[in-house]
């Protein structure tokens, strides 16, 4: 579920939705359109994202260095892009619309279960030590900590 396309959250919102659509979610549903249409024009969260990656790439060499199977390589970089997307999202909707539609985008996130896919259990615990350090660097807050860890 990466996000780089606003509109994705959208379908995925839609996708869930049909089974039981969060009172929450239809109260901030404007105000989650305006920030995606914004993003989409601005492609901000694109930016943050490489920045995040720039930031603690040193730290991600080390963790590499120290694997010894090539195939978890890959996840690492798959799963800091998509943390650091939805991590925007979330961010500009807490900033624009308010904490209830950032828990609320959270809920949804957790709900849709994409994370299991793009960050698999086997680099939770080397995701969280880059979460950790991510967040001791950064402006914006480091809101999608709590949907790895209930995880691990």
């Amino acid at each position: 579920m990466v996000w780089s396309d606003g509109t994705r959250l959208t379908r995925d919102v839609a996708s869930f939705s049909r089974v039981n659509l969060p009172k929450r979610f239809v109260q901030d549903m404007a105000c989650f359109r305006e920030v995606t249409e914004a993003e989409n024009k601005e492609q901000s969260c694109t930016d943050y994202s490489d920045s995040v990656r720039t930031h603690l790439q040193s730290r991600i060499d080390l963790k590499l260095e120290k694997m010894q199977d090539y195939v978890g390589r890959n996840p690492i970089y798959k799963c800091l892009d998509v943390l650091a997307d939805m991590n925007c999202y979330v961010s500009k909707y807490n900033d624009k619309c308010g904490s209830r539609a950032k828990d609320t985008a959270l809920e949804i996130i957790e709900k849709g279960a994409s994370l299991d896919v793009q960050c698999p259990e086997a680099i939770r615990i080397d995701m969280m030590e880059l979460v950790d350090a991510w967040k001791s660097i950064s402006k914006k807050g480091v809101f999608i900590r709590e949907l790895i860890l209930s995880d691990i």
